[in-house]
């Protein structure tokens, strides 16, 4: 499998339209008159036929940031904190102005098993939206399929799936383990 791998080394960009477009790969950077405050050691890969759109961000130490054949849409004003994951092989889009906080993953797929265990190179993918003004605490992970309303707090240690109605407020609570028999 072939990979284009762009290491950010900019900080505080202004006026970018687009960063790279590579054999059809693309990074796009948009903004009018922001600032970008990028870490220099934020990794953002693009495999195949995917795409990473960054409005205005910043970023932490430690970032990754990811498209296998999907689409990566953060918008303007987002902050992403130290050692966040977040990969896309279909769609994950974050609206303007979300905050997340350290040790959060994002993953829009899943890798595929059965009873033989994990399939090599096979994933089950479903879309993750994030809306505006969003704050996802540390070590949050959000799973595939995941809608997330405009104006939520989720809460650190939250794993989220399904959907969340804007102006929410989601927390953990005591947590139960459920073991199913793979057949």
């Amino acid at each position: 499998m072939q990979m284009s791998t762009l290491i950010c080394r900019f900080i505080r960009l202004s006026k970018i339209i687009v960063l790279s477009i590579i054999k059809r790969k693309k990074l796009i950077m948009k903004s009018k008159l922001k600032e970008y405050d990028i870490s220099l050691d934020t990794k953002i890969s693009i495999y195949e036929n995917g795409s990473i759109t960054l409005g205005s961000i910043a970023t932490k130490s430690n970032v990754h940031l990811s498209a296998w054949n999907g689409q990566l849409i953060i918008g303007k004003g987002c902050r992403l904190n130290r050692n966040d994951i977040i990969v896309a092989h279909s769609k994950i889009e974050i609206g303007d102005h979300t905050i997340i906080g350290p040790n959060v993953c994002i993953f829009d797929h899943d890798h595929e098993f059965d009873g033989n265990g994990v399939i090599a190179g096979k994933y089950r993918s479903e879309e993750i939206k994030v809306g505006k003004n969003v704050w996802i605490g540390a070590g949050t992970i959000v799973l595939k399929g995941t809608t997330i309303g405009d104006n939520s707090v989720i809460g650190a240690g939250c794993v989220i799936s399904g959907v969340v109605p804007s102006k929410s407020l989601v927390t953990s609570g005591n947590r139960k383990l459920t073991i199913t028999q793979l057949i």
